[in-house]
């Protein structure tokens, strides 16, 4: 509740608070798990989806506070009590690094998943935090546009960059496309928020994937399936005024684009994403 309801808090520093004193509550409880629980790499399906679960709470919980407090509609919040310039920037980077720390934790066990088990038995869990991952991977980009493009299939062990994260939250996408409309739509919705509204670059390696799932075909029933799942897009906010990111939804976002011209990612023909660059053009 805290995510979806700050203003209701005094101001910034009980908001902080708040959020610290459960990201510990949070973390004393995952790193207190019962031996038969702990994370191992040939642990069943199951249990990865317990601890992908846990830093998928824990990413989204720290990249909406961060928006919420030093997004472009931080000021919604209501500031009884004002942090000081030195806490407030000890906060904007402890949101920061907490958000991309589970956002790498959870693409390392997803590889680890990927490397034990393949993709055959991929769980909605596993694309959950896949898809809030390439959120928050694209925000860290469209904030560090200097990042450098790294193929995680160049990496073994940990992963530790954004790129090699949007990688592997990617490849989850495209395991599961054949299988689910959603993960077709939810692909859909994160490349055109990269391409069409935050204007990031993305690596050839996931531009790839999407050529892949461009192949895949998507009928124009399949827009009426995905209209009644309002997921959210956690990347709008950053580039938009509003503090309600079901505004951003997937129903409302595709077929917003569908409206605009903007063709579904990896479709052939000319349109809007042939253009120099695009995954189509090259």
């Amino acid at each position: 509740m805290l995510i979806w309801n700050a203003t209701e808090l005094d101001g910034r520093r009980e908001h902080a608070d708040t959020l610290i004193n459960l990201t510990e509550r949070l973390e004393t409880w995952y790193n207190t798990l019962p031996d038969e629980l702990r994370l191992t790499a040939n642990m069943p399906p199951s249990l990865y989806d317990l601890h992908v679960q846990f830093h998928c709470i824990m990413m989204a919980l720290h990249e909406r506070t961060y928006a919420q407090m030093f997004g472009t509609f931080g000021g919604r919040i209501v500031q009884v009590e004002h942090l000081t310039s030195i806490e407030s920037k000890t906060l904007e980077k402890y949101l920061r690094l907490k958000a991309l720390k589970n956002c790498y934790d959870g693409a390392t066990l997803i590889r680890t998943f990927r490397e034990t088990y393949g993709l055959k038995c991929v769980s909605f869990i596993l694309l959950n935090h896949s898809v809030l991952g390439v959120f928050v991977c694209l925000n860290d980009m469209h904030a560090n546009p200097d990042l450098r493009f790294e193929r995680a299939a160049a990496h073994a062990g940990p992963v530790q960059d954004t790129i090699a994260a949007l990688e592997e939250f990617f490849r989850i996408s495209l395991a599961t496309s054949l299988r689910w409309t959603l993960s077709h739509g939810l692909a859909a919705t994160a490349y055109h928020t990269a391409t069409e509204e935050l204007h990031v670059r993305l690596p050839e390696s996931v531009n790839t994937m999407v050529k892949i799932m461009g192949g895949i075909a998507w009928r124009s029933s399949d827009l009426g399936k995905l209209r009644s799942i309002r997921y959210p897009n956690w990347s709008m906010p950053h580039v938009n005024a509003s503090n309600r990111v079901e505004e951003f939804g997937m129903n409302v976002m595709l077929k917003k684009w569908e409206d605009a011209g903007v063709r579904q990612p990896g479709a052939t023909g000319n349109g809007p994403n042939t253009a120099e660059g695009s995954p189509v053009a090259e």
